[in-house]
């Protein structure tokens, strides 16, 4: 990444370093961007199917009625907003487009395979239908109100309350809302079918990704210590820390433990992974847990790349001790829609 410096040496050290070949997703078993809804709610409407885009609205529509209330008792939406992120534009709608295997390069939209590129002012580019789709919503009464003042912070407690009804990305709605507690409810947050969908996912990056690096600054007081930190952050142990917002593991002996070879979550792990309001035990530094998660959101490997000290990836969805614990009403249902499926993918 640093090859045509002029002055020889490592500049800037890439994230996501993976062993693994870009023909392997890098979002583990759920797909980064899909038309995730509040499952129990569409168990309840009947499953309708959807064609396009455009026929989640409806759907939508029949969610908000179908659960009028959060479980806090706050009025729900079907669609919650933030600007946070937005910078060549506006990303949610950007992400709608990468249901069409659309990812944006500045202000082109570029297909998955380099076989399209879209202008996104373009009167029939999917950013444009991304944007109609989201101003129909919300003459439908679908979105948000305070959408256009959040935070990524507010609009998470509200996820955590069940107050927002679908979600976009994987690492959404479903890791903020689906506790254990609520799988066994049946209550939770999944991704459903559009017929016309191609949803695109990013392949492991052989080489690092290049738009997301850290490096140390030539004013650093003490650049030895960054140098060992950031040498710790790419370690196992600083994997499963620094990930945790991504769904990584946490510190071993409170989240989770070896049990007969295998990494399995421990009773706190349950409730607290991979970012919920629960207290942190006093000998751990109390607080709250969700307050403790790595600020950073940097992933110095791949998420899908072997811990050695575990033998499973860091990505704990995919440990097989908790795949094996996808048997909830809320699992089997879904899995039963999809026609036998184990996972999202």
């Amino acid at each position: 990444m640093n090859k045509g410096l002029v002055k020889e040496g490592i500049y800037a050290i890439p994230s996501e370093i993976s062993s693994q070949s870009p023909k392997v997703s890098a979002e583990g078993i759920e797909p980064l961007v899909a038309p995730y809804l509040r499952w129990d709610g569409y168990k309840a409407i009947g499953y309708p199917e959807m064609k396009t885009l455009e026929d989640m609205i409806p759907v939508m529509k029949q969610l908000q009625e179908q659960i009028p209330k959060s479980d806090s008792g706050k009025k729900t939406y079907a669609l919650s907003l933030f600007k946070d992120w937005d910078d060549s534009m506006m990303v949610i709608a950007k992400n709608y487009a990468s249901l069409y295997g659309y990812q944006e390069i500045g202000f082109v939209m570029e297909k998955y395979d380099g076989s399209d590129f879209q202008n996104i002012v373009d009167s029939d580019s999917y950013y444009v239908k991304a944007l109609h789709f989201l101003f129909n919503a919300n003459q439908e009464g679908l979105i948000d109100p305070e959408s256009t003042t959040q935070n990524y912070d507010i609009l998470s407690d509200k996820y955590r309350d069940g107050q927002v009804l679908t979600s976009l990305w994987s690492w959404q709605g479903q890791s903020y809302y689906n506790t254990r507690e609520r799988k066994e409810e049946g209550k939770g947050i999944m991704p459903a079918f559009i017929e016309d969908m191609a949803p695109y996912t990013d392949g492991c990056y052989s080489m690092g990704n290049g738009k997301a690096v850290i490096a140390i600054g030539s004013q650093t007081k003490d650049p030895e210590r960054l140098a060992d930190f950031i040498d710790w952050m790419y370690s196992p142990e600083g994997m499963e820390l620094l990930g945790q917002a991504n769904g990584a593991a946490g510190p071993k002996g409170l989240t989770w433990e070896m049990k007969d070879e295998k990494a399995v979550y421990t009773d706190y792990g349950w409730k607290a992974l991979p970012n919920n309001d629960v207290p942190v035990p006093e000998e751990w530094g109390g607080g709250s847990w969700k307050d403790g998660v790595s600020a950073l959101n940097y992933k110095p490997l791949a998420l899908v790349d072997t811990d050695p000290l575990t033998n499973e990836p860091y990505l704990t969805t995919m440990w097989s001790s908790v795949l094996e614990m996808n048997d909830t009403p809320l699992d089997t249902d879904w899995q039963t829609y999809a026609q036998g499926a184990k996972n999202n993918h």
